[in-house]
């Protein structure tokens, strides 16, 4: 029998459909991954004298806005337009990025991160929530792998464009370059987007907080959330300290870290489809349980590395195994109900950015009281805990 994902034509029906929902997914992960999402960002507000810990603030400031809206637009997601929703995001982010070129605007820098992550949230639960609404039940994997291959893709350019950018025209260029990205991606949309809109919403009045408790009675789904908060434990100290760790450590330039960032990027643009057809076809958890391990070993191995080639290597594999994203995300998808679909989505995310938001106000007081390399501790512990998690628990996968 041919694998359902050699069969073009059940392939292509769905991907094709989608594939504006994966270009906007490309275009906001490139704007992104430019400016306020990639390791420019860090260097640029050091480079403005603010300290360590105080970048972990921000990055908390970003986190919170994903979490105060995440569940809400994956709710109204269920219930409204969602390609209005992908449109306003990106106009809303192309607005608000030029505010971070006026360096007399630093101490507003906490409410633009806040904005940047309430608009920026719009987006993953809608376009997650679109994939599986359009995607057959059995290629839910593969087609969800392809959004986390197009984050990757918008990620490789973005850090070594990024990285050229500012060390010849200065950091204020690329958060110009971000904004006319996300604006362009908005105009797309609108164009493009018509066909994925669903005509027969729901008419039934669901209030989003009976919603959410019947979410939460589902002690699988619960499971996802937990894993959701330990990966991205591990997720926000790469995104966010790594650069610094690169930079202050090993003495490695904008132009070698936004490389070595893309390097990993690219690495795990290549293993994340693969993963995505691997847990379709065998299992999930086993996938899972591999690529956290594989995290936990190099999250200890960075306290070893001694030289810019070295964490660089590291930083590549880490990358590899984020890949568990996109294994988790098949895992919830498979795991909700259809008619809370969005709603799951957003509770998801919001657990997602729990670890965002923990992970650099823990990571900035260990590195200025404890020792940068410290901080690595604690997301190789994460990465264990979710290991042992797994064994102890038996989830029933919809196929």
């Amino acid at each position: 029998m041919t694998p359902f994902y050699l069969e073009p034509n059940h392939l292509d029906e769905s991907i094709k459909k989608l594939m504006p929902v994966y270009t906007l997914v490309f275009l906001r992960a490139l704007g992104l991954s430019l400016s306020v999402n990639g390791p420019m960002m860090p260097l640029y507000v050091r480079s403005l004298g603010v300290s360590v810990s105080q970048w972990g603030l921000l990055s908390t400031s970003f986190a919170l806005g994903l979490i105060c809206f995440e569940a809400f637009w994956g709710f109204m997601s269920d219930r409204i337009n969602r390609i209005k929703i992908l449109i306003i995001a990106m106009i809303f982010m192309g607005t608000v990025l030029p505010l971070y070129t006026l360096e007399s605007l630093l101490s507003y820098f906490f409410i633009f991160q806040f904005l940047i992550g309430s608009f920026m949230v719009m987006v993953g639960p809608t376009t997650r929530a679109l994939i599986a609404d359009h995607s057959p039940i059995k290629q839910v994997g593969f087609n969800m792998s392809l959004w986390s291959t197009c984050v990757s893709t918008g990620s490789i350019l973005g850090p070594v464009v990024g990285g050229y950018l500012s060390k010849n025209l200065g950091y204020p260029i690329v958060f110009y370059a971000s904004s006319a990205i996300l604006i362009a991606s908005a105009l797309l949309m609108f164009l493009t987007g018509r066909n994925l809109v669903i005509s027969e919403k729901s008419k039934k009045k669901i209030n989003i907080m009976e919603n959410i408790k019947s979410i939460f009675h589902d002690s699988q789904v619960k499971f996802t959330f937990i894993m959701a908060v330990l990966i991205y434990l591990g997720v926000s100290s790469v995104r966010s300290f790594l650069p610094i760790y690169a930079s202050e450590l090993f003495s490695m330039d904008e132009i070698s870290i936004g490389l070595m960032m893309t390097l990993g990027t690219a690495m795990q643009l290549i293993v994340t489809p693969i993963v995505g057809t691997l847990s379709d076809r065998y299992s999930v958890k086993k996938m899972l349980i591999a690529l956290l391990g594989l995290s936990g070993t190099l999250f200890i191995l960075i306290r070893y590395a001694v030289t810019p080639i070295h964490i660089t290597l590291i930083t590549i594999g880490l990358m590899v195994s984020f890949s568990s994203q996109s294994v988790s995300l098949i895992m919830v998808s498979k795991l909700a109900s259809r008619e809370k679909l969005g709603t799951t989505m957003g509770l998801y995310g919001s657990f997602e950015d729990i670890g965002l938001i923990v992970g650099p106000l823990v990571f900035g007081f260990m590195w200025e009281a404890y020792g940068p390399q410290n901080i690595y501790l604690i997301t190789s512990g994460a990465a264990i805990l979710a290991i042992v998690l797994l064994f102890q628990t038996k989830l029933e996968l919809k196929q």
